[in-house]
């Protein structure tokens, strides 16, 4: 394996069109795309794949593999589904009867089942629960290839990543190192810039309004991750009910966006408490 990398950026930076570039779902504005001959991409996408409710679970997965190679050794179709917490009664379960949550880790197993040389995965924690992302994490690090991961969860890309690629200005940039020290360097260096330009020391310290924001902060962010599991919990309860889905999902991504821009503040008062 060459890397495990987190890719980063604001919405819209153009994370998920780079996956479907690859994907050759989309075209290049210019350049040239070069995939290599033995290549076999396991693309995990946001979207919810349509799937055959009339076919038992176990028969899902051995519609594209019944064994799996791992750097932990060859896994059957089911040894996987079990690693994935579906029992050996999920597994002769009909598709159809699977809640929302557990159709959408059947289809992370779909994709894993395929035997891929290339992981790539666009927004795992959107809607994957606590358990299975532990699964996942786990998962990872006996998987034989290099994975690509865009994800806003600092937490999830600090477990999985030894790289990032950031977009900024336009540009794609490589960082070596977790997402939480990403965000530390990348803060630190505004910060500098700031300081160069201040006459006064005074105006080095903190603010009362920005000592009660930090106070704030420490107290929000941990009830706001709590809000984000209950959410993921929520939405993997849900079987059938797709519209009630798509407003849980909708106000995943806007907490999620929440949580990011709060965390960013929380560094940015840090380092200005230390300095």
């Amino acid at each position: 394996r060459t890397a495990i990398l987190g890719i980063v950026g604001h919405n819209a930076a153009g994370k998920t069109t780079l996956f479907k570039i690859i994907m050759q779902e989309e075209p290049l504005d210019n350049g040239e795309l070069i995939l290599g001959e033995t290549l076999k991409i396991g693309y995990f996408s946001q979207h919810f794949d349509a799937i055959d409710e009339d076919m038992r679970v176990i028969d899902y997965i051995k519609e594209v593999s019944s064994t799996i190679e791992t750097l932990d050794g060859t896994v059957t179709a089911s040894g996987l589904l079990e690693r994935f917490l579906f029992d050996s009664t999920l597994q002769y379960t009909m598709v159809k009867s699977l809640s929302g949550g557990q159709r959408r880790r059947l289809q992370l197993v779909r994709v894993l089942a395929t035997n891929p040389n290339v992981l790539i995965l666009d927004e795992p924690t959107n809607d994957l629960d606590i358990e299975t992302l532990e699964v996942l994490e786990d998962y990872i690090d006996s998987f034989m290839g290099p994975v690509l991961c865009v994800s806003h969860d600092r937490y999830f890309l600090d477990k999985i990543c030894d790289e990032l690629l950031y977009y900024k200005n336009g540009e794609i940039n490589s960082y070596m190192g977790s997402f939480s020290e990403f965000i530390a360097s990348d803060l630190n260096k505004n910060v500098t810039q700031i300081n160069k330009n201040l006459t006064y020391k005074n105006e080095h310290k903190m603010t009362s309004k920005e000592k009660n924001e930090l106070y704030y902060l420490e107290h929000e962010l941990p009830k706001l991750d709590q809000k984000m599991q209950d959410l993921k919990a929520e939405l993997a309860s849900y079987t059938t009910e797709y519209t009630l889905m798509m407003d849980v999902q909708k106000k995943i991504d806007e907490l999620d966006e929440e949580i990011l821009a709060k965390t960013e503040r929380y560094f940015e008062l840090m380092e200005k408490k230390e300095s």
